[in-house]
């Protein structure tokens, strides 16, 4: 998986391509471990082909630690992703974006 970051001031945009799956949710946790600061987190999945539990996780965790102090939103969700967040029932709770 591709993880791209970009800050601007208080928001951070988060760009992801690839599988996010048990390794890759590992090494996404790891590049966003420290959000001091951050009040705005915005992932982009446009070209996140697929997620699995173990990337349902590490977008709850994310949700969770944003939840203290900011906010989070999904941008440009793949079909086959959003399915899945849907299957899970990650859509009451995540801000997803078109």
């Amino acid at each position: 998986m591709r993880i791209e970051k970009k800050k601007d001031g208080a928001a951070l945009m988060v760009s992801l391509a690839g599988r996010l799956d048990t390794v890759t949710a590992l090494e996404l946790e790891a590049a966003l471990s420290d959000l001091e600061g951050v009040q705005e987190l915005v992932l982009e999945l446009g070209a996140l082909e697929h997620t699995s539990s173990a990337g349902l996780r590490a977008l709850l965790l994310l949700h969770k630690k944003m939840a203290a102090q900011g906010k989070m939103k999904l941008k440009n969700v793949t079909p086959a992703v959003l399915d899945v967040l849907k299957m899970a029932n990650f859509t009451k709770f995540l801000t997803i974006e078109a």
